[in-house]
């Protein structure tokens, strides 16, 4: 196994990740600097404690815009194991991997020493029957305050997402909650820090490498395709009809990346849903990922009686073929663009 941790600015936390990967669990591991945007050959990820920089403004709000989080966000996203601490814990919830946010303790002060924790049945790693009913870890932060409102707390508690609670809460968060997992099952985070009780001879406790050894034995989850509501859908079909209707457009096509989902309108007006394996959706993926999604552009073509109008948003791409007799390609080019606009608003 390869771990790959995450090295911010400033952090302090990493240098000990390392040691105690290598040195007590004995796997492999390397640094990652906050530049790098891929984990190469990484089978999990693990962002250490210790602050970074920018956390004058809020914990982890500059850390999350590192090319490394966007690298984190992609490991995730196809289902890899991240392991956020302390402060990566903060990162994950910035970067809206996990639910929730951080807010001051709320002494004012910061808190450090050993804590004990109760043992939730969150995981099949990550349970009583693995760790006991209660463990010790030690804690350091000021700005360790977990919040979520009472909505999201009542799903996370049914989802058995809390994976462990503090006794004596030191820091006022809500159902006293101490590490957290996000509902597919790899991505997590604590605030306790398992690196610092791995070893009897300096800790007193090796529960920390335990810890670290039930996250390593997390297994790579299948991504699950997030699905469009069928609301959504059909007001996204009613604009693409309405728009060729008005146009008089010979087809009509949006690819959906999140769903990876394109939809087709016809001449005669017939919706059609189809995977983006082949074709148009191809094209259209190909173009989505090129973009990244985060810079629209424009591109018409003329192609024999036809033009080709293709346009990249924040959260699809379309493509609209008409014959050039019937409209004018300016104002094509501006419907289009309205209409991914809306479009965008619509699925957000």
């Amino acid at each position: 196994m390869k771990v790959g941790i995450v090295q911010l600015p400033g952090a302090s936390g990493d240098r000990d990740m390392l040691h105690a990967l290598i040195s007590h669990l004995h796997v492999r591991a390397r640094l990652f600097s906050h530049k790098c945007s891929s984990f190469a050959g990484a089978d999990a990820v693990i962002i250490p404690g210790g602050a970074s920089f920018g956390d004058y403004l809020r914990a982890g709000a500059i850390a999350k815009s590192t090319p490394i989080i966007k690298a984190v966000k992609e490991f995730a996203a196809n289902g890899g194991p991240v392991l956020g601490i302390g402060n990566g814990f903060q990162v994950l919830c910035e970067a809206s991997l996990l639910p929730g946010a951080f807010t001051e303790n709320n002494s004012r002060e910061h808190h450090y020493g050993n804590q004990t924790l109760t043992v939730e049945d969150s995981t099949k790693n990550f349970n009583k029957n693995r760790l006991g009913d209660n463990i010790s870890l030690p804690v350091s932060h000021r700005f360790g305050r977990y919040w979520v409102d009472d909505k999201k707390l009542d799903s996370m508690q049914s989802n058995n997402q809390i994976m462990f609670r503090y006794v004596n809460n030191p820091n006022g968060s809500v159902g006293d909650i101490a590490a957290i997992r996000n509902a597919e099952q790899n991505v997590f985070g604590m605030m306790p820090h398992p690196e610092a009780a791995v070893e009897e001879s300096v800790h007193n406790t090796t529960i920390g490498a335990r810890i670290l050894s039930a996250f390593l034995k997390q297994p790579r989850v299948e991504p699950q395709r997030p699905q469009l509501d069928p609301a959504v859908q059909g007001e996204v079909e009613k604009m693409l009809i309405h728009c060729a209707s008005e146009m008089t457009l010979d087809s009509i096509h949006a690819y959906l990346p999140q769903q990876e989902l394109l939809l087709s309108i016809n001449g005669q007006r017939t919706m059609q849903s189809s995977e983006p394996d082949e074709g148009i959706g191809a094209y259209l993926h190909k173009l989505y990922a090129q973009s990244s999604g985060e810079n629209p552009q424009s591109m018409a073509t003329t192609m024999a009686e036809h033009y080709v109008v293709t346009d990249v948003g924040p959260k699809l791409s379309l493509m609209t073929v008409s014959t050039r007799k019937k409209v004018a390609l300016v104002r094509l080019m501006k419907e289009v663009e309205t209409l991914n606009g809306n479009l965008s608003k619509l699925l957000d």
